[in-house]
């Protein structure tokens, strides 16, 4: 994950904007205060023989310096104009098709529930998963600030695991559009499957071939869940040239629980259907 985290910030910082120019120069009669600084303006007359200066500055403000008033002056001197670059704004989707592919991260906590009867000891109650999904996207900007269309997520970073989700995405931007970073509020309703193993001990003895034995019997089972998955988040969004854009996206869910499944030969007591919370981060090119 902290390759992609370094890549994220890669690409943040590195899509430059602004048109290079030509620098511009102006030129100025300067003279050098012996009190400290510098007048920049025109030299209208010098008098050699008293080093008296009449001069006018920037302002048209004229002033007549003595020698003593001043170490030395220069004329013609350069000075580099200090312009502000000209802002290039790349022109966004509005009323088209899109498509975006990349990488999502979640980090899921789940709390599963168990109630402890004559058999059941304990189990894991407290079940996590933190995949990296690849992410895929698509759908329509209905205008410069709306976009609607669906997700599809699939675990490329759990061992033997299985975890997906399939759902509806919608963006709002909220940024006045003046610039190439857009400011977002993405929110998706997906159906999520996953599973996993999980640890049970059970009221049950194992007696080895050497006499000994081990109480309670530690199981592991597998789980099997669904749930209805409400993401909401912030996004930041990098306008590139030809409409397209580089997406980050930072996310909090939460689960609702559909489905709670143990493949084991022993009915499990749950005082209510799994509940989960989780926080994550998506970065996603966008075409």
């Amino acid at each position: 994950m902290k390759k992609y985290i370094l890549f994220l910030f890669i690409a943040l910082f590195s899509f430059s904007s602004f048109a290079q120019e030509e620098p511009e120069y102006e030129v100025f009669d300067v003279i050098y205060r012996k009190e400290g600084g510098a007048i920049k303006g025109e030299i209208l007359s010098f008098d050699e023989a008293s080093g008296t200066i009449v001069f006018k500055d920037r302002n048209g403000n004229k002033y007549t310096f003595g020698r003593e008033d001043y170490t030395h002056f220069r004329e013609n001197e350069r000075f580099e104009v200090r312009k502000k670059k000209e802002r290039v704004l790349k022109e966004r989707k509005n009323n088209e098709l899109a498509f975006e592919a990349g990488f999502y991260y979640n980090y899921l906590t789940l709390d599963l529930n168990f109630t402890e009867d004559d058999y059941l000891i304990n189990g894991d109650n407290n079940y996590w998963e933190a995949p990296l999904f690849l992410k895929l996207a698509g759908g329509k900007f209905l205008d410069e600030k709306n976009f609607i269309g669906g997700t599809f997520e699939y675990a490329i970073s759990l061992d033997g695991d299985d975890f997906y989700s399939l759902g509806a995405r919608y963006k709002h931007y909220y940024d006045a559009g003046n610039n190439n970073l857009g400011l977002y509020i993405p929110v998706e309703l997906k159906y999520s499957a996953f599973s996993g193993p999980t640890n049970l001990a059970v009221n049950d003895t194992l007696f080895e071939p050497d006499g000994s034995y081990s109480w309670p019997l530690d199981l592991t089972a597998k789980a099997e869940f669904a749930a209805l998955n409400l993401t909401l988040g912030h996004g930041f969004s990098v306008i590139l040239d030809n409409k397209k854009y580089l997406n980050l996206e930072l996310y909090v869910n939460t689960l609702f629980a559909l489905k709670e499944e143990y493949d084991v030969d022993f009915d499990l007591l749950l005082d209510d259907d799994f509940s989960a919370l989780g926080y994550g981060a998506a970065l996603t090119f966008g075409f």
